[in-house]
């Protein structure tokens, strides 16, 4: 199990465009690691250095303790699967599982047992006399994963798997990742843009945003207390909601809105952060909805109050429709804080462990 350590890297485009700025990170060795955040946030590219196909401007990458910075990607010994599945389409699935056990020489009868075996493993054994443009996206993508296995590497590197896999197949590919990483312990860096997908499949997150690291941390520490405003709004789906107002000992207000706290704070201007499923709502009121989402057993609301926008997400145990009159209770127990001038976190409540 490979632990991997970039120390300050930078990686500059054309002078001018920096495409990762003195990124600091360690990924534990069998950790599966991913690397989240909007495109064009320097994802792919800190991916490629991790890999060895881009050189870091400034900056130095080690694997353990081996400082592999201007090593080549063999030499590293990684294995990538990208969104676009990189076969080769004249070969047959045995031969394109096959192919890098074959261009290391090994014995014939030893690829043949480990190409079965993968190919078992992958459930792909009766794929095996088939080419590629025969292969649905999901298959297609098992192959390329067991490509990348059959020969152990150190790391193992994800960029945006599940991209071109239509939906049906999605999980079951991200299920069989987890699967490979539960029981093979590859060290695992996986970058996507989907929280969702990240959400889903992070031992930890690394949340990246203009080249920068905004938040490291679980899924639930970044979920329940997001360092900044940036990460509030990327992490959660529906968006969380965001007020700007003035925050005196435990009540917090803006134009028409009113929230009581169960804590008390000095007297400041605020930005507070609520998640929608943290909202009550009870019939009558000044708040319209202006549209209904329903998601089997939640409902989504949007609501307005002629200033103010709100999501609110709760059991659907009533018909809501647009144009009801609904009333929000004020009192809240969970929220984030969040400074006006530097959008970072100042408090939530209550406090995670």
């Amino acid at each position: 199990m490979t632990t991997i350590k970039l120390i300050n890297v930078t990686k500059i485009y054309d002078r001018d465009t920096v495409a990762l700025n003195s990124i600091n990170l360690e990924i534990k060795g069998g950790e599966l690691c991913v690397v989240l955040g909007p495109s064009g946030a320097g994802k792919s590219t800190l991916l490629r250095i991790i890999a060895g196909l881009e050189h870091p401007t400034e900056g130095r990458v080690y694997f353990d303790n081996t400082d592999v910075t201007d090593t080549s990607p063999q030499e590293r010994d990684i294995a990538m699967i990208f969104q676009h599945f990189t076969l080769y389409p004249h070969m047959t699935v045995y031969q394109n599982l096959a192919f890098s056990l074959k261009v290391r020489k090994y014995p014939k009868p030893y690829i043949d047992t480990k190409v079965r075996e993968v190919a078992s493993y992958l459930g792909i054994a009766h794929l095996l006399r088939r080419r590629p443009r025969s292969l649905s996206g999901g298959e297609a993508q098992r192959v390329a994963i067991g490509k990348a296995i059959i020969r152990d590497p150190r790391v193992f590197l994800l960029d945006e798997p599940l991209a071109n896999i239509d939906l049906p197949r999605k999980e079951e590919i991200k299920h069989l990742i987890l699967k490979l990483h539960r029981e093979k312990r590859y060290t695992m860096v996986y970058v996507t843009h989907n929280q969702d997908e990240g959400m889903s499949v992070a031992e930890r997150l690394v949340i990246i945003k203009d080249g920068e690291i905004q938040q490291i941390g679980t899924p639930m520490d970044v979920y329940n207390v997001p360092a900044n405003l940036f990460v509030a709004e990327f992490i959660g789906r529906p968006k969380i909601n965001l007020f700007s107002g003035h925050l005196r000992g435990n009540v917090f207000e803006a134009h028409r809105l009113r929230w009581v706290l169960p804590q008390e704070y000095p007297s400041c201007e605020a930005i507070i952060g609520v998640r929608p499923e943290d909202i009550k709502v009870v019939s009558g009121g000044d708040w319209n909805v202006e549209d209904v989402e329903y998601e089997g057993r939640d409902v989504l609301l949007h609501l307005t109050n002629g200033q103010h926008t709100l999501r609110v997400r709760s059991t659907a145990t009533r018909s809501y429709k647009v144009g009801d009159r609904l009333g929000v209770i004020n009192k809240i127990s969970k929220y984030a804080i969040f400074s006006p001038n530097t959008g970072k976190l100042i408090a939530v409540y209550p406090k995670v462990q």
